[in-house]
């Protein structure tokens, strides 16, 4: 959930040698979002693009969770694409400072390394420090999570060709599916709500694909890992695109219903009404539906138990046992949307405390 107490306590944009940084904290999650997106809001762009450099700061972080991984690289490309640094003749201008790696076994920079965080950011023609950190070009396993999609690219509807949508998301949904049945395979004991947690996982991730490439003209990322926080188990997926966000998304809809100014927060309530769905469609063996898209998300977090949490625009929303809540006051613009899905791996005593982050 995020956190409004820790959204703002880093400098969001400070000179340093003539050009702006981005500082991010120990920890890359929402709040590292927040701190980015604070700094667009506050003109970090118009600064970069005086200075001709721009860089973001995440030599501190000691601990990256899925969101902020995800969120971070969309936030990224959309500013290289807004500053028009787009080709190999802007490589540098853009720069992304790595954690420290001290040895063989420190994290998070292997991490990073391991799910392709950082070829993500070279491909946006993004320094990095990767060069200089030891170790780094070692494949090792301490470092990769138990994946069930990794770190993916998702065109734009606008420039993907047509089968490019169906392939990647039957891609998608295969991959998923069996990266966990190959798993269930090696394992003598199976967690009672596991199948549905992953099935549950892969429609979410087929809803949310989906909705980048019928909304968004940016493109955006996709991730889904299975992790562990304070001993228990939890599978995350988190997809995130910098396009036209859900207020605009929803707003034919919202004119229909006579409601012509709605917030964004508003926007985000009215997503996910269920009025605001298509027709159901089948996806790996579930029951999910088609259309917009969140009212199918809450249905898999009512399903499995888990946790759903969206940013777009001004407005963030939080989603548990049927009840979301919004969040308006204090948030600077997120220039798309930016969803993320926590599911315990629950236990035969009962469910954790997933709150994600």
């Amino acid at each position: 959930m995020l956190d409004k107490r820790r959204a703002f306590q880093y400098n969001s944009a400070v000179l340093c040698d003539g050009g702006p940084v981005i500082r991010l904290g120990r920890e890359l999650t929402t709040s590292s979002v927040e701190v980015i997106a604070a700094a667009l809001s506050r003109g970090v762009l118009a600064e970069a693009r005086s200075h001709d450099c721009l860089m973001v700061d995440m030599s501190e972080v000691r601990w990256a969770y899925p969101t902020g991984i995800v969120g971070v690289l969309a936030l990224l490309r959309y500013m290289t694409a807004t500053l028009g640094w787009t080709t190999s003749a802007h490589f540098g201008k853009a720069t992304v400072q790595l954690p420290a790696r001290r040895n063989k076994n420190s994290f998070p920079a292997g991490y990073l390394n391991s799910i392709g965080f950082i070829n993500h950011c070279e491909r946006l023609f993004v320094d990095t420090n990767k060069t200089q950190i030891p170790f780094l070009g070692e494949s090792r396993d301490c470092f990769a999570p138990r994946l069930y999609l990794d770190l993916r690219r998702v065109e734009s509807g606008a420039t993907a060709h047509p089968k490019t949508r169906d392939d990647f998301l039957a891609e998608v949904n295969a991959e998923v599916l069996s990266r966990f049945r190959r798993w269930l395979a090696e394992k003598a004991v199976l967690a009672r709500n596991e199948p549905k947690a992953v099935i549950g996982a892969a429609s979410a991730l087929q809803e949310l694909v989906t909705n980048v490439f019928d909304h968004s003209t940016t493109g955006g990322y996709a991730y889904a890992q299975q992790g562990v926080r304070s001993r228990r188990r939890y599978l995350a997926v988190v997809v995130a695109d910098t396009g036209p966000g859900i207020h605009k998304s929803i707003q034919i809809l919202a004119e229909t219903l006579n409601k012509p100014e709605i917030s964004d927060g508003e926007a985000i309530r009215l997503a996910g009404e269920k009025f605001a769905t298509s027709k159901p469609r089948r996806i790996g063996g579930g029951r999910y539906g088609g259309g917009i898209g969140l009212s199918i998300l809450q249905e898999v977090a009512d399903e499995t138990e888990g946790v759903l949490n969206v940013r777009s625009g001004n407005a963030a929303a939080h989603y548990r046992a049927g009840h979301m809540s919004i969040i308006e006051k204090g948030l600077a613009e997120y220039p798309g949307t930016y969803v993320s899905l926590y599911i315990p791996i629950l236990n035969e005593g009962g469910a954790p405390n997933v709150d994600g982050e």
